[in-house]
């Protein structure tokens, strides 16, 4: 079959559904399922688009991919089937998100595809729907593609949103396609087209087909010796001459949702858990500090997280150190002590508790010290933008590390600073004031004459 002519998405479950989604899913991809039906009409296919899916609460977001929660998407997908059960809609299709300027299906996008359509249990005789969106300078972006089965390659359609209650159009169509099956020519399906036909509505329609009565084919009708037939043929009466009252065909319903037992189970995916302790494990394995990550249960099921360094970083680094003596000065005598032989404090183990509330809130995260000291964090505060909720708790680790060993100047240094700052300064003054004084004086002693005196002045002899 080709590629629908129209396809219609409902206004608030599913066109502003996927707008909304993929606005608030910015630098990140994002996806879902597409519940709706396919009319056959006499002019062509008519997609109807009644609800679209998130990608689920454990989903897996990146900048250029994204898996699902399998788990949400066939829930969401029971629950509009339930809602919609007059009309038998069903899953038709996947919609995702892709980096702006990447309009078109990419060729991973076609081998999922392709593993669709293999696929029996999805139940898509026709084909699949795949839009794609993009965030095109702060604008929102639907591009409709469709993969027919015979070709399996991506065909743009035409679309529109639909407002008001989908339930007007979706009769409208179901009527019309009800007309146009009565208006066709009836015929039973093909034996080996399996796709979206079930045993019992293909039994119900052979038993509903009334075939004339055949005769035995006479041995003076039988053909030359060349022409070769099967032993048991028969023939039948030609269709002009049978009267079209005589044959009653029912058209097979449009296949609802396979049965629980019939549906494959799919590997579930790793819960959100599971990857932040996983890239939690990561980061720890790459710093130079041998960090060793092991993971605690708690009494009522919650988890925290206990970090010990193999290799405790310094938290206040010394790199910058004022030499020891006395410094002379036009204002005096400079004294800079030695700096302290005392050993900074280096971070022994870090104890990261995510609570039941993240990643709406941050973790709680308490430091313990070579020299005691236990350190509660106040994690919001590691960030310039505060907490967000797609921060994972290696973005936490990571902030921390930064925070607590980047370089300070000691405090003698910094006095020693600002001595000598405020020593420039006054140079600065005395300079300037020894200046005005110099300007001064050469106004007191330089002889300025009047004009008056000038006129009395004798001018100068000829030949001289």
């Amino acid at each position: 079959m080709p590629a629908p002519r129209a396809v219609y998405f409902a206004q608030l479950d599913a066109y502003q559904r996927i707008r909304d989604e993929a606005c608030e899913s910015p630098g990140r991809e994002t996806g879902g399922i597409l519940v709706g039906r396919m009319f056959r009409l006499p002019d062509g296919l008519h997609l109807v688009i009644v609800a679209a899916s998130g990608p689920g609460a454990n989903a897996d977001r990146r900048a250029h991919t994204y898996a699902p929660d399998t788990t949400a998407r066939q829930r969401d997908l029971e629950a509009w089937r339930q809602h919609y059960t007059a009309y038998r809609v069903d899953y038709v299709g996947e919609w995702h998100k892709h980096p702006p300027g990447a309009q078109q299906p990419s060729p991973g996008d076609t081998l999922q595809v392709v593993e669709i359509l293999s696929d029996e249990s999805y139940h898509l005789p026709d084909g699949i729907f795949t839009p794609l969106v993009t965030i095109e300078s702060d604008q929102f972006l639907l591009h409709a593609y469709y993969y027919p089965r015979e070709t399996m390659r991506p065909a743009p359609v035409i679309w529109e949103s639909v407002g008001g209650d989908i339930r007007e159009l979706l009769a409208q169509l179901a009527g019309l396609e009800q007309q146009a099956a009565a208006k066709a020519k009836p015929s039973p399906p093909a034996a080996s087209s399996r796709w979206g036909v079930n045993a019992e509505s293909l039994r119900a329609a052979r038993a509903n087909l009334a075939i004339p009565v055949a005769e035995v084919i006479q041995p003076e009708d039988l053909p030359d010796e060349h022409t070769v037939i099967d032993q048991g043929a028969t023939r039948a009466e030609s269709p002009s001459s049978v009267p079209a009252s005589s044959i009653s065909f029912e058209v097979p319903p449009f296949p609802g949702p396979p049965p629980a037992d019939a549906i494959p189970p799919a590997p579930p995916l790793p819960g959100r858990a599971a990857r932040e302790q996983s890239d939690l494990d990561q980061f720890c394995l790459s710093l130079r500090s041998h960090a060793r990550l092991t993971r605690h249960v708690r009494d009522d099921g919650g988890v925290w997280y206990h970090i010990a360094f193999g290799d405790p970083p310094v938290t206040d680094l010394r790199q910058v150190e004022p030499a020891s003596g006395t410094r002379q000065t036009s204002e005096g005598t400079v004294v800079v002590g030695a700096p302290s032989q005392e050993a900074p404090p280096t971070i022994v183990e870090i104890q990261i508790e995510p609570g039941e509330a993240f990643p709406s809130e941050p973790p709680e995260v308490s430091v313990l010290l070579s020299d005691g000291r236990q350190l509660r964090v106040f994690v919001a505060r590691l960030f310039p933008s505060g907490w967000r909720s797609h921060f994972r708790l290696r973005d936490v680790l990571r902030a921390l590390l930064e925070a607590l060993t980047q370089p300070r100047a000691p405090k003698q240094l910094a006095d020693l600073l600002e001595f000598h700052g405020r020593l420039v300064v006054h140079q600065v003054e005395s300079a300037c004031r020894s200046v005005a004084e110099i300007c001064a004086e050469i106004n007191r002693t330089y002889n300025f004459q009047h004009p008056e005196q000038i006129g009395e002045l004798e001018p100068p002899q000829q030949g001289a």
